[in-house]
C-alpha cells in the first residue's frame, strides 16, 4: 500500500495514574497521509468479544510479503493474575487492519505472565521475544502465529541473562540477528530497573 503504519496500545489513567478498575487496552493504529505530513485519526483495532484488554504494547510487527502483516499483542483475562501474549494475522487495505487469525496464548505462572511481545523473521524462522517480571523470554515459529519451544535467554554457556520486567527488541544487520536488551552490568544498580545502558547480542543456536 506504500503506507506507513503507527501501531501501539492505549491506556486508561485517572488522576495521573492508572485506572484502579478494569485497565481496559486496546490496540490502535495511525495511517501517515502524504499529502498533509501528518498521521490520521487514531484508530482501534476491533476484537473478538472477551479481549477488551488487549493491545501491541511496545511490539515489533512483521509485515509478510502479501502485504498481511502479523502483531504481536498482550492481555488479560478476567480473575486472572496472568498476562498472556499472542500474535494477531491482520490485513491492512491501505487505511484499516483488520483481524484474519489469532495465534497460540502462551504465558508462564511467574509474576504477572507474558507481555509487550515482539517478533523478528530470520532464516526461514519466527522469533518472539517476551517480558516477564522476572526474566526475558524467547519463543520460535514457522507460520509465524503458533509458537513453541519457550525459553529463558541465555548466554552460549547456559548461564541466564540477567534481563528482568523490561522490553527486548530485535535488530538485523545483513545476515545476522541481535537482540537488544538490558540487564544488570554490575555498574548500573543506580538506574531504574537496570534500564540502561543498552546491550546488542548475537543471537545463534535457536
Amino acid at each position: 500500500t506504500n503506507k506507513i503504519l503507527l501501531i501501539g496500545h492505549t491506556a486508561e489513567y485517572t488522576k495521573g495514574a492508572m485506572h484502579p478498575t478494569g485497565r481496559k487496552r486496546y490496540t490502535f493504529y495511525s495511517v501517515f497521509d502524504k499529502e498533509k505530513n501528518e498521521f490520521g485519526q487514531m484508530k482501534l483495532l476491533e476484537m473478538p468479544e472477551g479481549y477488551e484488554r488487549c493491545g501491541n504494547g511496545c511490539g515489533q510487527s512483521v509485515e509478510l510479503e502479501n502485504g498481511d502483516i502479523l502483531i504481536p499483542v498482550y492481555y488479560k483475562k478476567d480473575n486472572e493474575q496472568n498476562m498472556y501474549s499472542m500474535v494477531l494475522k491482520c490485513s491492512f487495505d491501505g487505511e484499516n487492519i483488520t483481524v484474519l487469525e489469532m495465534g497460540n496464548p502462551l504465558t508462564i505462572h511467574i509474576g504477572r505472565g507474558l507481555c509487550e511481545p515482539s517478533l523478528v523473521f530470520h532464516n526461514g524462522i519466527y522469533y518472539m521475544t517476551l517480558r516477564n517480571d522476572e526474566c526475558g523470554l524467547v519463543a520460535k515459529s514457522k507460520d509465524g502465529l503458533n509458537y513453541t519451544d519457550l525459553q529463558l535467554w541465555k548466554w552460549e554457556d547456559g548461564s541466564i541473562l540477567q534481563n528482568y520486567n523490561t522490553q527486548q527488541h530485535w535488530m538485523t544487520v545483513g545476515d545476522e540477528l541481535y537482540l537488544v536488551y538490558t540487564r544488570r552490568a554490575g555498574n548500573n544498580d543506580h538506574v531504574f530497573r537496570h534500564r540502561a545502558p543498552l546491550f546488542a547480542a548475537k543471537v545463534e543456536n535457536m
